[in-house]
């Protein structure tokens, strides 16, 4: 009886080994991809509360500052802090001395820091909004109390915009960070959310690979 050929098997085995070997690859991918997205997510979930809040302080800021009597058509802060943080240190060193003057090295030290103020403040009305001297005008003691209730409020809200910024240069980061899934994605049949903040759609998509690398999701079938 002559014997059968058994070279037809070769074929059929080496065919399903790469299937195999393509299916553990994939699921591999999967795996890592679930694992990177919920990682990002957590991390935008915290970039995203940050920048919320940020808003919201800014906002807060705003109407202290209004309410105080900073004019609502002046939207941009002041461009030099600097003058506002002199002129303020200057106007402690003034309410610091006594109310009443009664010794000499006093009264020196008062004409030195009012002209220190007039300095200031010859500065500081060529950068805050002319609205405002309206208010604090003249700068006699009642005046420059006025104008230092205001700066306060100038620089907290500047503060609140440097913080708003500092988030939105954050969320812009992490939009990028999720970009970069994309093409790997794409090699597994899945797709990134249309909004690329859409955490929610993001963990939704990192749920869908998992299911890719599940054992009973039918990819290490033969």
């Amino acid at each position: 009886m002559p014997l059968l050929s058994t070279t037809s098997a070769a074929p059929t085995v080496t065919g399903r080994t790469d299937r195999d070997r393509d299916v553990t690859a994939r699921v591999d991918r999967a795996e890592r991809l679930s694992a990177q997205l919920d990682a990002m997510c957590d991390d935008a979930d915290g970039e995203l509360r940050e920048a919320v809040a940020a808003r919201h302080n800014q906002q807060l800021a705003w109407l202290v500052l209004c309410d105080r009597g900073w004019p609502r058509t002046a939207t941009r802060p002041p461009g030099d802090l600097s003058l506002s943080y002199s002129w303020l240190e200057t106007w402690g060193e003034q309410v610091a001395l006594p109310v009443r003057i009664t010794s000499a090295r006093d009264m020196v030290k008062l004409r030195h820091v009012r002209r220190r103020l007039e300095r200031c403040e010859s500065d500081l009305r060529r950068t805050l909004p002319p609205g405002l001297w309206r208010i604090v005008d003249p700068l006699d003691d009642t005046g420059r109390s006025t104008l230092a209730y205001v700066l306060h409020a100038v620089l907290a809200w500047c503060d609140a915009c440097a913080r708003c910024d500092v988030a939105a240069l954050a969320k812009d980061r992490v939009a990028a960070r999720f970009s970069l899934f994309a093409h790997h994605l794409k090699g597994l049949g899945l797709t990134p959310p249309t909004a690329p903040l859409d955490v929610d759609g993001w963990r939704a998509v990192a749920s869908a690979a998992r299911s890719l690398a599940a054992p009973d999701s039918g990819n290490h079938a033969a």
